[in-house]
């Protein structure tokens, strides 16, 4: 690889990186406005017809965000299960699981697709730092 191949392809692993990272922290958020709206219809702050169509709309997004994700880890990355990893394999983040959820009681209003799907009720995600990218030319950032 020549030294200019070399940078182009540093660059193109910190952008890889730096989607997802932010994929998985705009998951979370996702699915953190779902149990929110879940809950509000459940006390009877928000209608059932709001809620649902609040949340289909929150699912959609994420639908389309997996699937730029997706397409991109699939153009640039070889090994499987890379979408979860950053380039240079250490983990995007951790997802921490509350012992007790027990608090949770308003199935019934939540629509179980996108984002909650990959965050259940009472996860937290803990991101890890980005990788360091070292490129020679660094002032083209």
């Amino acid at each position: 690889m020549t030294a200019p191949d070399h940078i182009q392809q540093q660059k193109i692993s910190r952008i890889t990186d730096e989607v997802k990272r932010t994929f998985f922290t705009v998951s979370s958020e996702l699915a953190q406005l779902q149990w929110g709206l879940a809950t509000m219809a459940g006390r009877g702050e928000l209608s059932p017809y709001s809620n649902d169509h609040l949340q289909a709309n929150i699912v959609d997004a994420f639908q389309e965000m997996n699937s730029c994700l997706m397409n991109i880890v699939d153009r640039i990355c070889d090994d499987e299960g890379s979408e979860e990893t950053y380039g240079d394999d250490t983990k995007v983040g951790t997802k921490v699981r509350h012992d007790d959820v027990s608090d949770w009681t308003h199935d019934e209003f939540l629509l179980d697709d996108g984002a909650v799907a990959e965050f259940p009720y009472g996860t937290i995600w803990q991101p890890n730092p980005l990788p360091s990218h070292d490129t020679a030319d660094e002032d083209e950032r």
